[in-house]
């Protein structure tokens, strides 16, 4: 570590051993001690990192299927379908035919028997498909609306990293 010292007169760098400055001849006995190995002003910046929050990558996902799988099942649902029974096993959620639509004369029929009560190994539970369709968009937009943010903040973090 070495120490450098400046006439407080001239403000001109000492010789350790000297009485006058060699400058302007003022005496040295006042100076400025300045330890040039000291403290700095620069500032260390350290890149942030990332921590990957896997709960909400997994809740990401999940709204992603959902919605999408509500999604397509609205635009299956035929416009003439008049009443929705379900069939809500894991097979059948997993490979699709987790709804079955009626039109026309079967559906008030199948309606008629699923309001009855009556047990069914076919029909267990029903509802208008007018009701079914506009469920299905809600969860459809819910899931949009929870996927999307992270969706836009994604393709901006993309689109930034490719052209920089």
């Amino acid at each position: 570590m070495s120490d450098t010292s400046f006439c407080i007169n001239c403000g001109s760098g000492l010789i350790q051993s000297s009485k006058f400055c060699g400058k302007c001849g003022h005496p040295v006995g006042d100076i400025i001690e300045n330890d040039l190995d000291g403290e700095t002003n620069e500032v260390s910046v350290e890149p942030k990192k990332e921590e990957i929050n896997y709960g909400y990558w997994v809740g990401f996902s999940f709204a992603a299927v959902i919605g999408f799988t509500a999604f397509l099942s609205v635009i299956d649902l035929p416009a003439d379908a008049g009443y929705v029974t379900f069939n809500l096993t894991i097979d059948n959620i997993l490979n699709g035919g987790w709804y079955t639509w009626y039109s026309g004369s079967w559906a008030f029929s199948v309606k008629q028997i699923v309001e009855s009560g009556i047990e069914s190994s076919l029909y267990k539970s029903g509802m208008d498909a007018s009701t079914f369709r506009t469920i299905l968009w809600i969860v459809t937009g819910l899931c949009v609306g929870v996927v999307w943010p992270a969706f836009k903040n994604g393709l901006r973090k993309f689109i930034k990293d490719v052209t920089n």
